[in-house]
């Protein structure tokens, strides 16, 4: 075995995202070592060809579509992901469903129907399932999913730590009121209309600055939920260092990079920001893609503070200011969402003053983990 699939093979145990893409990898590895190294395979004492494997969930599916590819069978495939409730039971599942299944783990079985092979994973009350069979069986599977789970429409892939591990979770949004964003300019008339604008446009940056509880982090997510796409985000400065974050960014189809509480990356290369430059490069050098949109949310004070660079037309979209609200506006949020609730004293009032007691008066749990939550 080359140095580089070694390389490959010990990437594909990573856990998440970074190792499902490194098994794509290795299988395109193995394939193309199949057809140049006749050391690598050989045939067994009836003659059929052998193929490597890494391990035995890969090979019983290796196998499964083998035998359809030998019986001249056209086999598809789909995913998706749906959420699930507490009460989820995988074992139970597979008992109703399948006609025969394997438990690789507690949470992931590879169950079997007479047309199909669906593998479903669960974590954090979702499932992941991968659907292969003929086109008539992949569509039933993927409609009684839709049927029975609500569609995860996006996901939030947080990166957390240097080997490339992550989760994905599905977004938790709720709609953005207008009122509550008064300094986003009259000729929209719903915030929609600026996210639309913003996700059709050429330019991919965009910049949210102001002071924490003025409603960032829930722009960003209804920005996310609007575009139906896919987000990664990290909250660890080692890990944008490494150039492979950027690199798995661009390579799949992820659509969003939010940067929040992103300070000391978006100030100036002057000031020593050692980062800015990746910034600049995936936003619109040569490495950059037109579909990709790279949003940064900040509390620095001051836009002056921001790299002159990463604020060029064409590259950024907009800098949007956040600001508290007037007690007239606060009172107009109030009776757009139907809060009854009092006001907190002082002329300016931030949204998460507003929102920060229910009508029945319990307060929110205040999260730390921005829109990862």
């Amino acid at each position: 075995m080359t140095k580089s699939l070694e390389s490959l093979v010990q990437a594909a145990n990573y856990r998440g995202r970074r190792g499902r893409t490194y098994k794509s990898k290795l299988r395109k590895q193995m394939a193309k070592t199949f057809n140049d190294d006749s050391t690598f395979h050989h045939n067994d004492a009836d003659g059929q060809v052998v193929l490597g494997v890494y391990g035995a969930e890969d090979w019983i599916a290796a196998s499964w579509t083998k035998e359809r590819y030998l019986a001249g069978e056209k086999t598809s495939q789909l995913n998706g992901t749906w959420i699930t409730g507490t009460a989820f039971n995988l074992q139970a599942f597979a008992e109703e469903h399948f006609t025969h299944y394997v438990f690789f783990d507690a949470n992931s079985v590879t169950g079997y129907t007479n047309d199909a092979m669906v593998k479903v994973m669960t974590s954090r009350n979702k499932i992941d399932a991968e659907i292969s069979g003929d086109i008539g069986s992949t569509k039933e599977w993927a409609t009684f999913f839709d049927t029975n789970f609500k569609k995860a429409e996006s996901l939030i892939e947080w990166v957390y730590n240097s080997h490339g591990d992550d989760i994905s979770v599905p977004l938790n949004y709720r709609p953005a009121i207008r009122t509550a964003y008064p300094w986003i300019d009259s000729s929209y008339v719903n915030i929609t209309d600026y996210i639309d604008e913003y996700i059709n446009s050429e330019a991919s940056v965009l910049i949210l600055i102001g002071p924490p509880g003025t409603g960032k982090t829930t722009f960003i997510k209804n920005l996310i939920h609007r575009s139906n796409s896919n987000a990664k985000v990290t909250y660890d400065p080692k890990i944008m260092m490494d150039d492979g974050f950027f690199a798995g960014f661009i390579d799949v189809e992820t659509r969003f990079l939010i940067m929040e509480d992103a300070d000391e990356f978006l100030q100036s290369r002057v000031e020593g920001n050692t980062m800015m430059h990746k910034f600049l490069n995936v936003s619109d050098g040569l490495i950059s893609a037109a579909d990709k949109k790279m949003v940064f949310s900040t509390n620095l004070p001051n836009v002056a503070d921001i790299d002159e660079a990463l604020m060029r037309p064409g590259r950024c979209f907009d800098v949007m200011q956040f600001r508290a609200l007037t007690r007239d506006e606060a009172k107009a949020v109030q009776a757009e969402v139907g809060h009854t609730g009092e006001l907190p004293d002082g002329k300016e009032i931030t949204l998460a003053e507003i929102f920060s007691a229910q009508p029945s008066g319990k307060t929110f749990v205040r999260r730390k983990m921005g829109f990862v939550s």
